[in-house]
């Protein structure tokens, strides 16, 4: 996001601002939203003009949310003399990786002597749909400076080599189950 970008929002200069204050937030906050490159955390992602998206690794939770949310959106529309128009576009529920999987990726890791982290994905992945035919698992290499999600999201080589080695790795100790 560039601050052109938070030049001539919908709903006004003024709505954003409010709204940022009552957040907490300022405009340079969320220009330099950035996360630390070992975690992996659920957040919401405000996309100005074009809507919301949360997650959760909890269906329950997930609903609680969506209620939360919703009722305040219901709110500030109401305040604002705004009318709200909710459209859901989809939902993924979250899906438990293997344990078979996981190990073969934590051993991997282990023998190759890299460093891990065991972390909850709260995002959308191919995994979600795969799960119902078969063991998944997944690996995440770290991001410069934890940006992700971003055009300016860069990952180093050797990060890059090393998800790749754990990948073949944990693939080999699998086969050789069979």
């Amino acid at each position: 996001m560039e601050p052109e970008d938070l030049a001539n929002p919908r709903g006004g200069r003024q709505a954003l601002v409010e709204g940022l204050q009552r957040a907490g937030l300022h405009e340079s906050d969320i220009l330099s939203a950035r996360r630390d490159p070992k975690t992996v955390v659920g957040y919401l992602e405000l996309h100005i003009e074009q809507g919301l998206e949360f997650r959760s690794a909890s269906p329950a939770q997930f609903e609680r949310l969506k209620m939360v949310i919703l009722d305040q959106a219901e709110q500030d529309a109401r305040r604002f003399g705004l009318s709200l128009e909710v459209q859901f576009l989809g939902k993924r529920d979250p899906v438990e990786t293997s344990h078979i999987a996981q190990a073969a990726i934590l051993q991997a890791a282990q023998q190759l002597g890299l460093q891990t982290t065991a972390l909850t994905s709260r995002a959308g992945h191919d995994a979600q749909a795969l799960a119902a035919m078969c063991p998944v698992g997944m690996i995440f290499v770290p991001s410069v400076g934890g940006i992700s999600h971003s055009p300016d999201e860069l990952t180093e080589w050797q990060d890059c080599v090393n998800g790749a080695n754990v990948l073949l790795q944990a693939v080999v100790s699998l086969v050789a189950r069979l």
